[in-house]
């Protein structure tokens, strides 16, 4: 009897001493599971990076187009056929040069633009569109000419010019801005106009390689809307300031990891000239997205320049006329 309550005593002695001293045990596994977490490593040590100071920039740019005779001059003595598109596009602008017969001048038309057989088809729609017959002209073709309206848009915003004739035929041209970068490939250009016998008539048009870098002013309208490009006398696609007063800016396809140089300069005014000069940095993907002060005026058109070199000439051949292969952005505040 004492031999088992001294065998029971000593059993009770090893088992607290075993508790109190636990041997490392091997982990069991669990079928079907990997163990996946990364080894551990200290965190890398921050840096600060500093940016370089500003340099000074042309404190005024102007703006030109180029020689060729007009918006449609190769079609000033006819076009091939009475329902005809020619659409040009590239980065996130199209002009469009048409001759059409049928439309209904009373009632407003859409312009679609779209991709097929591609993933992750574009697909962009304009407002409303319609003519401003009251504030139309009488034309060297025995016709009048409009201004293409949109709803939701001012006046001093067209998409276009619409030319009537004697023969029924309408003829012209529209001036777009895309909220997307078109990408390289097919694309397809629509106008159509529903509850009349002219339905719709379609073209298409290439887009070769997208030249980077570019940068935009982000557009305060829906992201699938064309919107106006009317340069120079502005009319571009709207941005309207967050509750600060700043816009959202994006770059991309700039040098990876480089200081970007972002010049804002203001146009249709009494004082044109240079508003604003920030510089941001890029990711390693070329990339930034930044706030972007003014001072911003609703109803002012605006000239948005990125620039990873700073000694990039802003005006062509000494001049101050603007440098249209630097990357830009033209938009307007609402």
């Amino acid at each position: 009897m004492k031999s088992r309550l001294l065998l029971l005593i000593l059993s009770i002695w090893l088992i607290t001493l075993s508790c109190n001293n636990p041997t490392p045990q091997a982990a069991i596994p669990v079928p079907g599971f990997t163990d996946t977490s990364p080894a551990y490593s200290p965190p890398m040590a921050l840096t600060n990076t500093p940016l370089p100071s500003l340099p000074d920039f042309d404190t005024t740019l102007s703006l030109a187009i180029g020689g060729g005779g007009g918006t449609c001059a190769q079609y000033q003595d006819g076009f091939p056929s009475p329902n005809f598109l020619e659409v040009n596009g590239g980065g996130k602008s199209l002009s469009v040069c048409f001759s059409l017969k049928g439309m209904d001048l009373n009632q407003s038309f859409k312009i679609n633009v779209f991709q097929s057989g591609n993933p992750g088809d574009a697909s962009l729609e304009s407002p409303n569109l319609f003519l401003d017959l009251i504030q139309g002209s009488a034309n060297a073709e025995g016709g009048f000419s409009y201004n293409v309206l949109a709803e939701g848009y001012k006046k001093n915003s067209p998409f276009g010019i619409w030319q009537t004739h004697s023969n029924g035929i309408s003829t012209g041209y529209f001036t777009l801005w895309s909220p997307k970068r078109l990408s390289p490939g097919h694309w397809y250009f629509s106008i159509s106009q529903q509850g009349s016998t002219f339905g719709f008539v379609r073209s298409d048009f290439q887009v070769e390689s997208a030249i980077p870098p570019f940068i935009d002013a982000l557009s305060s309208r829906p992201s699938t809307e064309l919107e106006p490009f009317n340069f120079p006398a502005g009319g571009f696609h709207l941005v309207s300031p967050d509750e600060n007063g700043k816009i959202d800016v994006v770059g991309m396809d700039f040098p990876f990891n480089t200081s970007i140089y972002v010049l804002l300069y203001l146009l249709n005014t009494d004082k044109p000239g240079l508003a604003s000069k920030q510089v941001v940095q890029s990711n390693e993907y070329g990339s930034f997205n930044i706030k972007l002060s003014g001072p911003f005026e609703s109803g002012q058109s605006y000239l948005l320049i990125g620039l990873s070199d700073p000694n990039t000439p802003l005006g062509t051949d000494g001049n101050h006329i603007f440098n249209w292969k630097s990357p830009h952005d033209f938009f307007d505040m609402e």
